[in-house]
């Protein structure tokens, strides 16, 4: 299969700016599994199809949004390891950021070297370390998302200081409904105790739902019940065609625009959108 066309430069504005404030956006659950990445490609290339300038960086180890978009990892020459690990004055963030000709939304892209720099971001204390970073290329963008990996980790801290706003995904399973409860009190936690005040939940959005299935419908209610303000009343199906996006390293609404979890994924962006 033919690799998507990856800019060779650094990534430069498409168009202008639509908002006057960067938009600071987490995807988080704090289990692997949940569609985070799917999610937030999906809603980042949406958010890039309205118009806006949306900025991607891949905080996770697996790299999975990264490798997920077409990118061989192998061939980068910097990543958000480098952007982390090294200093402004010898490498700008704006260098590591790769512009996705195929797709609506540029890259930070991931690496498997993360799982090396995080004891030594934790020993030294630099939890502002992404914040400082992206500060660089804040005003470039109308909204910066944060996907982060499914272990709680320091990484995840990292993207707490950062973002303002939080998207969780959850696999449409009751079991899971711990995870969900576990990842609501993190966020709670940042804000009480100052790391940042700011952070809150924006939306719930329930992933790979089988109609019919008693656990899917029971996990619904109890979101209902619990979270109904924050929960996203369009729930994304699981369908081959989510599959074949990922095999053709496309987000389903870049892929199949007009598929039922295409549909959902818009649902998303356009809730974001409202703020």
């Amino acid at each position: 299969m033919a690799q998507p066309q990856l800019e060779e430069e650094k990534a430069t504005p498409r168009h202008p700016k639509k908002t006057n404030t960067t938009r600071r956006l987490q995807t988080l659950n704090r289990k692997g599994g949940s569609g985070k990445s799917t999610t937030s490609g999906s809603y980042a290339e949406e958010l890039g199809r309205m118009g806006y300038r949306v900025l991607v960086a891949d905080l996770d180890a697996n790299a999975t949004l990264t490798k997920g978009v077409g990118i061989r990892l192998g061939e980068l020459k910097y990543s958000i390891y480098d952007i982390l690990m090294s200093p402004r004055t010898l490498l700008e963030t704006r260098d590591a950021i790769v512009q996705l000709k195929h797709l609506n939304f540029d890259i930070l892209p991931g690496s498997e070297n993360l799982a090396f720099a995080e004891p030594a971001l934790l020993m030294a204390r630099r939890q502002r370390v992404l914040q400082e970073r992206l500060a660089e290329v804040d005003d470039e963008y109308d909204f910066v998302i944060i996907d982060t990996a499914g272990h709680e980790s320091f990484l995840h801290t990292l993207g707490h200081v950062y973002a303002d706003e939080v998207i969780v995904p959850t696999e449409a399973d009751i079991t899971n409904w711990e995870t969900v409860v576990q990842t609501l009190q993190s966020v709670r936690k940042v804000v009480e105790d100052g790391l940042n005040p700011k952070m809150r939940v924006r939306a719930i959005i329930v992933t790979r739902y089988q109609q019919g299935t008693k656990f899917g419908e029971a996990m619904l209610r109890k979101l209902n019940a619990e979270y109904g303000d924050l929960l996203l009343p369009m729930v994304v199906m699981q369908t081959v065609r989510v599959r074949e996006a990922q095999a053709f390293n496309q987000p389903i609404t870049a892929y199949d625009p007009e598929s039922q979890p295409a549909k959902a994924y818009r649902k998303l962006a356009e809730h974001i959108e409202r703020g």
